[in-house]
């Protein structure tokens, strides 16, 4: 079988984050017997130094194929204009023999380049929707419109959440199947806890941005350590609110059991994640929670916010679930986490990623929906 995935970006070590989502899958494809292409659009602006142009390369088994075109701040409109034209030159420029199996495009921005491209290639088209735009309680008409367009020239809208995918059903009538993100950093699994009695570690992990609260999270954490002396908390990251949560640390003179991190690659975060005891993010909205599924792969229980993604994965036996924006039960639940945390055994929290979120299970999925696709679009061989 082969499938063209289009991604945000390809991960690379200045940007390990761009398109990681997108680009685990694929590798995790890849490796499972699957010929993967992968395309990507990159509109980011100069800032984001790299060679301008279409760029080729390979990576685990998959070939790259990069459109990078710095346009910046421009109309979304007109955005999709430029990446819709730059996504047909591409395939007409791989594709110019045989045209893939299946095309499978994640984030709606992306899938409505993709929508507007099968209008004019016969291949079937899967979409994964994992934006958080989608997953808000009010999204924007353009939003809707995009993302309704791309959902109607699609065999399969695959959610990477149930919230997701009831959100996904409300706001534009489409419904969706639900796979969830995949763990494709083995890292996570290698990391082993250090056993330490002079501190209890919270670590946070994620763009310092405010959908995260990571200010909320160094409040709470300050009232934790009023009457817990022996706490920290490593904050991974790095956003628009480093500065103020900056200031926030000097102003509650957390300085000496605050460390901030900044942004690291993964291979870093699991060694780091070995020096503490629980992960916290009491993110406002995410669609599904890789970071959570992150740690407890490295064998840390985690207190997450039922926001609209972790709802799916986290029970008791994982950790703590807290509503949103509400302070005193974040505290109450560290507290109740530096109790308790030994309860919580590293080889179970791993096997229950493994089971659920591996590149084996996830992509075993992904198949079954790719063969089904194939399969009543008359390409029985594959």
């Amino acid at each position: 079988m082969n499938v063209l995935v289009i991604g945000r970006g390809v991960p690379d070590k200045k940007n390990p984050m761009n398109g990681v989502f997108e680009f685990d899958q694929a590798r995790a494809l890849a490796k499972s017997g699957v010929k993967v292409t992968y395309f990507a659009i990159d509109l980011r602006s100069l800032r984001r130094k790299r060679k301008i142009g279409i760029n080729t390369g390979t990576q685990d088994g998959v070939q790259w194929f990069s459109f990078n075109i710095p346009v910046g701040a421009i109309s979304k409109k007109i955005r999709r204009k430029i990446s819709t034209w730059a996504l047909k030159k591409l395939y007409s420029r791989v594709y110019y023999e045989a045209q893939p199996d299946i095309i499978h495009a994640h984030f709606y921005d992306q899938a409505f380049s993709a929508a507007k491209l099968v209008e004019n290639v016969n291949v079937p088209l899967i979409i994964t929707e994992h934006s958080s735009m989608m997953n808000k309680d009010e999204v924007s008409y353009d939003t809707l419109q995009t993302a309704s367009f791309a959902y109607s020239r699609a065999f399969t809208v695959i959610a990477v959440g149930k919230s997701l995918a009831e959100n996904i059903k409300e706001k534009t009538g489409f419904s969706s199947v639900i796979v969830p993100n995949i763990l494709g950093e083995k890292a996570f699994f290698k990391s082993e806890r250090k056993k330490h009695s002079e501190y209890f570690g919270f670590v946070f992990a994620g763009n310092l941005i405010e959908r995260k609260r990571p200010i909320q999270l160094v409040e709470a954490f300050h009232d934790v350590h009023e009457t817990n002396p022996n706490v920290r908390l490593g904050l991974i990251g790095s956003g628009a609110l480093s500065d103020e949560i900056k200031e926030c640390i000097d102003r509650l003179k957390l300085n000496g059991c605050v460390k901030l991190y900044g942004r690291l690659s993964r291979d870093k975060i699991a060694e780091t994640y070995s020096n503490y005891d629980c992960f916290v993010l009491p993110s406002a909205n995410e669609t599904f929670g890789v970071v959570y599924i992150e740690a407890l792969a490295a064998g840390i229980p985690v207190i997450a916010t039922a926001c609209g993604g972790p709802e799916d994965f986290l029970t008791s036996e994982l950790g703590i679930m807290i509503p949103i924006d509400n302070k005193e039960a974040l505290v109450k639940a560290m507290e109740t986490m530096i109790k308790s945390a030994g309860r919580y055994e590293s080889n179970r929290l791993r096997t229950y990623v493994q089971e659920r979120f591996s590149e084996q299970a996830v992509t075993k999925q992904l198949k079954s929906i790719y063969y089904d696709c194939v399969l009543k679009n008359g390409k029985s061989n594959c």
